[in-house]
């Protein structure tokens, strides 16, 4: 992943972001293209979510309602579902 070109934010940006939350809509007048500025804040992680899901994925390989991940298969199964959405719309 790239890192991406750090800007200095202008005092409208920031006054924006701190009177609309944790994003702001912009324009560019130039091309009237229209960008989100969102805060970017550190992740968190919930340790009781990841314990109970760890705790879920071992009872299933416990009770044997787990097989080998066949990626070939997997692909064919995405690609289906995007034709199907693609003839649909």
């Amino acid at each position: 992943m790239e890192t991406p070109h750090l800007i200095p934010m202008t005092p409208e940006q920031i006054a924006a972001l701190e009177a609309g939350g944790r994003f702001v809509h912009a324009q560019d007048p130039t091309t009237n293209r229209f960008y989100l500025l969102i805060e970017q804040t550190e992740p968190t992680i919930d340790q009781e979510y990841v314990r109970e899901k760890l705790a879920e994925g071992l009872a299933s390989i416990e009770a044997g309602e787990v097989s080998d991940w066949d990626v070939d298969e997997f692909k064919n199964q995405l690609r289906q579902r995007h034709a199907a959405r693609k003839s649909t719309s």
